[in-house]
């Protein structure tokens, strides 16, 4: 999550390639594809949709201003 809300294309790349859950998400239900897509990261989001990333909760209710941490399933 934090790469993505960072904007880190090479650190998102990495994590992806490491297997990282491209849909997990944090304890508020956005995924990292919510979050590169509010950060405006297109390159980030578009990488992220490649990878089979889908959309979680929006922030409509209650926007956070950093990531939470990752829901444990």
């Amino acid at each position: 999550m934090r790469a993505t809300y960072a904007g880190s294309l090479d650190a998102v790349k990495l994590l992806l390639q490491a297997g990282a859950d491209v849909d997990a998400k944090d304890n508020a239900g956005h995924t990292a594809l919510n979050w590169a897509e509010r950060q405006t990261h297109d390159a980030v989001a578009a990488l992220l949709r490649q990878a089979g990333g889908q959309e979680g909760g929006g922030f409509e209710a209650n926007p956070p201003s950093s990531p939470g941490q990752p829901s444990r399933p």
